[in-house]
């Protein structure tokens, strides 16, 4: 296999690696190897390298074909014997390609480690359901997903026996406000489409199309195969979402007052709610002083608040809904092994960035975070430990942008503060993160109004912190809505947590990454870095500026510098010995190997190799034990046809009967 550490073995530099990605892009090939990262370029276009036949290609094959995002999930099957748990990353921007990359991690896995019938249908069209669910159009990506996907494959063998969805993150604000360019979720347009509705409100703008109808019915023959009968009542719930967005709010004798109108009925109906219930919910507020228990009346825009929170949260229960179902379908309690792929969305910068790209943003930051501690710090002290040479290698670390935002009296903490201060505003919001993090280098003035930039590890970006405060509560009252069937509980205007107190999404997201980050570093990780070659997503484009600024944010050079003077693969000695114990090691092997104090630290591509002079004794010791047992039984087929002929013999003689006769 030519890795890109082969395409310039001296001195690899930020041009020469460009180089070599440019050279091997207008070749048509989009994938390059780089130690433990494989390097995937989104063409923008169809290209004919994926299917069964590519497939056979890569399996139990160790170095004789290109890079390949199919030879990834090879390494991990492989690895699940030497290493343990394995896990891929797909990361990069927004609209580089990898809710795809994922895609053909998962067909790979599943045709070459063969589950039931029924289970491997049910992983195939898990990624089609929660594309509809949780992806969406935006200005960058006609297919980007607004949500973070971990999938384990639980293995038994050589087989796969489960899997489980954990789903992090979703950008529910999406389903009540759509910047220019954006769109709502798939699923919203199908679900019209079905019902040939059109319909223009404060959600959606839309006008049915029949290919839109045709990916619904196909959405539901997903559901249907996979033996969930209540779609029906989901697609009710989603309808009601939508038509929330036409309810209307007046004022009248300086009340606020919700007219009554159709959308009001549809949404009462599917909520399973009077519309006493649900006026009383958007139109009245109420707080406790000292120990009276009093009620305001809420402004328009305050029901409006109260509608689009509402709105949110029950889209947001319904698509957890769906992810426990596929779960409850693949359940499988009996596996130790897995191999899990995380596809979670990439660094964005529009032209207004509100709280949601503030939290997609520290997500990629924490990313990058775990991906240098342990590709570089991680595995510095651990060779100094096992009392291994270390390169003299600058790695860059983005501890600094971390600390900005994660710190006492940081971002997240102010945000956090100030979104449970009674008198909190955005203006003092403002002011405190001016106060606090001005000595902060990456912490930028700008002149716009009530707008932040923080200089990410992938490039500037401006942030309007209008909504942070809203979207870090969302509100604070509980509406009955009847479960649909959907085992559905109260719908809570807020993140419940385990005690079933409204959190924070600032609190819900640090646990939530905390248990991911805990999850994933106690497994092997294999990373697929994806780079998005253009900005206008043109095909086989290639603009050398644009893809510099993402190699260097995420150290493609030091890697390859890195990959050349360490060992990637860390086995303990004992695990070693015993699988390769009858491979012969030849003087050679040497300069790409090391032992530790407890562990061989081996190069890729001797691995690679030992793994192949492994396969091939194996191979001869099997066809040795059946050309013995043929053998055997050859000699035992004789034997008795001799003792056979003897026994006639003997009969022909006490019959009289001679040879000659």
């Amino acid at each position: 296999m030519q890795d890109l550490q082969a395409s310039f073995l001296e001195s690899p530099t930020e041009n020469s690696t460009l180089e070599a990605l440019e050279r091997s892009y207008t070749k048509g090939k989009i994938y390059l190897q780089c130690d433990i990262i494989l390097l995937s370029i989104n063409p923008f276009t169809t290209v004919n390298i994926y299917g069964a036949g590519a497939m056979k290609a890569y399996l139990k094959n160790y170095g004789h074909v290109e890079p390949h995002i199919y030879s990834v999930s090879e390494s991990a099957v492989q690895n699940l014997g030497i290493g343990g748990n394995q896990t891929i990353i797909v990361s990069g921007e927004s609209g580089a390609g990898k809710t795809i990359s994922a895609r053909h991690l998962l067909e790979y896995l599943v045709w070459r480690n063969k589950g039931t019938e029924k289970l491997q249908k049910l992983l195939l069209e898990s990624h089609l359901i929660l594309e509809s669910f949780g992806n969406a159009k935006t200005q960058i990506n006609s297919n980007s997903s607004r949500f973070g996907k971990f999938l384990t494959l639980k293995f038994e063998g050589d087989r796969i026996v489960g899997g489980k969805i954990a789903g992090y993150l979703l950008e529910k604000s999406r389903v009540t406000h759509q910047t220019k360019g954006n769109r709502n979720f798939h699923v919203f347009y199908m679900v019209c489409a079905s019902e040939r509705l059109n319909i223009t409100n404060d959600y959606i703008d839309y006008r049915w199309t029949a290919s839109d109808q045709q990916k619904c019915k196909m959405l539901e023959n997903a559901f249907r195969e996979l033996g969930i009968a209540n779609f029906q009542s989901i697609k009710t719930l989603l309808l009601a979402v939508l038509h929330m967005g036409s309810l209307c709010f007046v004022n009248e004798n300086e009340c606020t007052v919700l007219q009554s109108n159709k959308s009001l009925d549809v949404v009462c109906n599917a909520l399973n709610t009077k519309k006493e219930d649900l006026e009383r919910i958007l139109l009245k507020g109420s707080f406790v002083y000292k120990t009276e228990y009093l009620e305001t009346l809420n402004t328009i825009e305050k029901a409006r608040i109260i509608r689009d929170t509402l709105a949110r949260n029950i889209y947001s229960r319904v698509f957890q809904y769906v992810i426990d179902l596929l779960n409850k379908n693949m359940e499988c309690n009996c596996s130790t092994r897995s191999i899990s792929i995380l596809d979670i969305y990439g660094f964005e910068a529009f032209e207004r960035n509100s709280f949601d790209q503030f939290c997609i943003n520290w997500a990629n930051e924490r990313i990058q975070n775990e991906f240098v501690k342990r590709m570089f710090f991680a595995r510095q002290g651990f060779y100094e430990r096992q009392g291994i040479e270390w390169p003299d290698i600058d790695f860059p670390t983005n501890d600094a942008i971390l600390r900005l935002i994660e710190k006492k009296c940081g971002l997240a903490d102010l945000i956090e503060e100030e979104s449970w201060n009674p008198c909190g505003t955005v203006e003092s919001l403002l002011v405190k993160m001016h106060k606090y993090n001005r000595n902060e280098p990456h912490f930028v003035n700008t002149n716009a109004r009530n707008t932040i930039k923080i200089n990410h590890f992938a490039h500037p970006v401006e942030y309007c912190v209008d909504d942070f405060l809203e979207k870090n509560t969302e509100g604070g009252q509980v509406l009955p809505i009847g479960d649909l069937g959907l085992n559905l509980e109260n719908t809570c205007m807020g993140v419940p947590d385990t005690e079933g107190k409204r959190r924070s999404f600032i609190r819900y997201f640090k646990d939530s990454m905390s248990h991911l980050f805990n999850e994933i570093n106690r497994t092997e990780i294999h990373y697929v870095r994806c780079i998005r070659p253009n900005e206008e997503c043109r095909p086989w484009c290639f603009d050398v500026d644009y893809v510099r600024r993402q190699i260097k944010s995420c150290g493609v050079v030091e890697t390859i510098r890195l990959s050349q003077l360490t060992y990637p693969h860390v086995i303990p000695i004992q695990r070693f010995e015993e699988r390769y114990k009858f491979v012969q090691i030849s003087a050679e092997d040497v300069k790409d190997y090391r032992v530790g104090r407890n562990f061989y630290f081996v190069k890729k591509n001797l691995l690679r190799e030992l793994e192949g002079r492994r396969s091939i004794l194996l191979h001869q010791c099997r066809m040795y034990i059946h050309q013995s047992i043929m053998k055997a039984i050859f000699r035992r087929t004789i034997v008795s046809l001799r003792m056979l002929l003897r026994d006639r013999m003997h009969t022909c003689e006490r019959n009289g009967v001679t040879r000659s006769d």
